[in-house]
């Protein structure tokens, strides 16, 4: 993944050689302005973000969901003449049903206000089994909806393979039992490193560790997932959605299972829920620490 100074770093590329690999996380911030609000950080992120693709002549692509996280990805990029091509994908189930209907009306909403045309692709449910046969279970992967973020990165490589994708990807895992969002990321949200390469994606929720101290200051608030995103962000609020795939594409993939070990991780819980580890770990500036995960297990 591209970050800021290489600032964050997975394993996750370790997979393609040991399928068994578990997930470890390191962080090694230079210093940087732990009062800074989220806004500016964000703003900054995309001014980088802006000169190197314009230093590199990399093209820049967005993949808009719909969710709050991609709403404000497109916001701090346009706000600050970013250019880019937003994609959006309908995705079809077995019956040929659209699952993320209602994910992509706040998509076209946001593509309305700030005047932009996206390019729309679709993914139905054989290209999602494809992508599950080609490239998630030799890794013995989890994570029903990442099919989303390869098929944008097949389109790139095919399109201008110097192209780069950002995403979402974000410090927030969800909200935990106690209605309150947590310190967390997917498994799955990595998984662009393993089958494009380490060059290929920006998660600009985790750019700068800026974007992210000023996210896992947040936490202490207490907010569930969409109040905290609707306050951090400034963006309109947005319930949390689900895709809506029906019974039989679930029972495919358990078929596409079957007589394969598959890890059942899917999510990520960061330093065991306590933001004030995670963030005195942030202000090591130029040390590296290994983020201490609490592997979730998903069913």
């Amino acid at each position: 993944m591209l970050v800021k100074n290489n600032w964050l770093k997975t394993n996750i590329r370790d997979r393609l050689e040991d399928e068994n690999s578990k997930v470890r996380i390191w962080a090694r911030p230079e210093t940087f302005d732990t009062n800074i609000s989220f806004e500016d950080a964000a703003c900054k992120a995309a001014k980088d973000i802006k000169y190197f693709s314009k230093e590199y002549k990399r093209p820049l692509y967005v993949t808009l969901s719909g969710g709050a996280d991609s709403d404000l990805v497109v916001k701090a990029l346009v706000e600050n003449d970013v250019s880019f091509r937003p994609i959006t994908m309908i995705c079809l189930g077995a019956s040929g049903k659209i699952a993320n209907d209602q994910e992509l009306l706040y998509a076209y909403h946001t593509m309305r206000k700030y005047k932009i045309n996206p390019i729309k692709m679709t993914l139905p449910w054989y290209e999602m089994l494809r992508i599950w046969r080609q490239y998630i279970l030799p890794i013995r992967g989890n994570g029903f909806l990442c099919g989303t973020v390869v098929k944008c990165n097949e389109f790139i490589t095919a399109q201008n393979n110097n192209g780069i994708l950002i995403t979402s990807v974000n410090g927030i895992g969800g909200t935990n039992s106690e209605g309150k969002a947590y310190a967390g990321v997917y498994e799955f949200d990595f998984y662009g490193d393993v089958f494009f390469g380490p060059g290929r994606e920006i998660p600009f929720h985790l750019y700068s560790p800026e974007i992210f101290y000023a996210t896992v200051d947040h936490l202490k608030y207490g907010y569930d997932e969409a109040d905290f995103k609707h306050t951090l962000y400034g963006t309109e609020w947005r319930p949390k959605l689900d895709y809506k795939y029906e019974k039989q594409m679930y029972l495919m993939i358990t078929e596409l299972k079957k007589g394969k070990t598959i890890n059942t991780i899917e999510y990520l819980i960061l330093e065991k829920n306590n933001p004030a580890v995670l963030m005195e770990k942030l202000k090591s500036f130029g040390e590296e620490h290994e983020i201490q995960i609490t592997l979730q297990d998903t069913i």
